[in-house]
């Protein structure tokens, strides 16, 4: 299947989904993450600066094959499914998340990931305020709140650039 036949069917597919569906069903099937490869996979596509353009060019074929075949599974979403199986997710989502994360500059969130992803940044960042205090006797935790900030300043960014994935999104 050439590119452009496959980019017309997946938007065809996105869109005819986003009709048929109900929010709380799209947050079942992680609209929000499909919405985001496809803006970037079909609409906007971009090479990576540093990677190679044909390797990535490929990978695209792939990752579009791949949401192709989600978005087929997902346009079958009845109302009467209680839950959608988890592993579309894991067979997916997930390995268009990693490539666009790769290539695109994506980040992860949603669900649990969240607060994991978080932990480090605020362990880190204690660290260097118990050192802070041990040394120099400053007793204000600026390494976690300053570290914390721009987790959440990033967080904010990515969002808008819709460069975030994730179950639950």
């Amino acid at each position: 299947m050439k590119e452009e036949e496959l980019d017309r069917e997946i938007l065809s597919l996105f869109y005819e989904i986003d009709k048929k569906l109900s929010e709380k069903q799209k947050l079942l099937i992680h609209f929000r993450s499909i919405s985001n490869f496809v803006h970037h996979l079909v609409n906007n596509p971009c090479y990576h600066k540093k990677g190679n353009k044909k390797l990535q060019k490929l990978g695209e074929m792939r990752m579009k094959q791949k949401l192709l075949e989600y978005l087929k599974l997902t346009k079958d979403f009845r109302k009467d499914y209680i839950k959608f199986p988890l592993n579309y997710y894991d067979n997916y989502i997930s390995p268009i998340g990693r490539f666009m994360n790769e290539y695109y500059d994506f980040f992860t969130v949603g669900g649990k990931a969240k607060f994991i992803i978080a932990l480090p940044v605020i362990f880190f960042g204690l660290v260097l305020d118990i050192l802070m205090y041990l040394f120099f006797s400053f007793t204000i935790p600026t390494f976690v709140l300053s570290l914390l900030l721009i987790y959440i300043i990033r967080t904010f960014i990515k969002h808008k650039q819709r460069r975030v994935y994730g179950p639950n999104y």
